[in-house]
This record gives C-alpha cells, structure tokens and sequence, in this order.
C-alpha cells in the first residue's frame, strides 16, 4: 500500500489554488507609454493603451488620472479591438507628477487595480 505524505498533498492543493488565482485576473502585459518611466509634454494630449491578459467588463471598468496633490480626473475609454485593450487620451496637463490608476473589472468577476506613474514635462 503507497502513503501519501499530507504535506506533499496539502503542497499541490496550494499550488493548484493559487494557480486558479493567477488565471482568474487581468494582468497589465503592455502598454503604449513606458511603464515606470511614462513622461508626457506639459499641455499636450496623449494617446494610452493597455492591454490585458483576459477579457474586460467595461461596465466596471475605470481609468483615472491623479496629480500628485490633487483629485482624480476620470478619463473616457475605449474598448477593444481586442477583449483586454483599453485605450484612452490623457488630457493636457501642467508639468509634475501623477499617477494613472486603473480599476478593471474581468468578465469573470475579478478585479485589478493598479497605478502607472507618470511625470509631465515643461518646455526644454
């Protein structure tokens, strides 16, 4: 008779658990501006788009921009063409600091969060 040991057992439920995680989110795989280093000219509009891994809700989908010290601006996007591309246009801003926060909602329930930084520069 083969023993299993509990551990090795309750080790592949874990793996089997958090690799049903890993499926089940969107994860930001490219986008059109550098990611950690984006840097957009002051008073100039510029054209984003993300892709993600799975399919996107855009009912529960939001893109926000956020200066440094100061309230987020929602930003009107745009869906497609393929089920996890969102693009938008980043308006015309004052040089500094912001962040770009996304909240997307997958077609299977799940959410993802996350913010790209982005500096907004003056003239050379």
């Amino acid at each position: 008779m083969k023993r299993h040991s509990g551990i090795a057992h309750g080790s592949w439920l874990a793996l089997l658990a958090l690799a049903g995680q890993a499926w089940a989110h969107c994860v930001l795989t490219e986008s059109s501006i550098a990611l950690g280093a984006a840097a957009v000219k002051q008073n100039t509009e510029a054209h984003i788009t993300l892709r993600f891994t799975g399919s996107i809700d855009p009912h529960g989908t939001t893109m926000n921009v956020v200066p440094e010290h100061g309230d987020a601006r929602p930003l009107r996007l745009v869906f497609g063409p393929g089920p996890g591309d969102i693009a938008s246009t980043i308006p015309r801003l004052e040089a500094g600091r912001y962040e770009l926060r996304y909240h997307v909602l997958a077609s299977d329930g799940h959410v993802t969060e996350d913010s790209l930084p982005i500096r907004v520069i003056g003239p050379e």
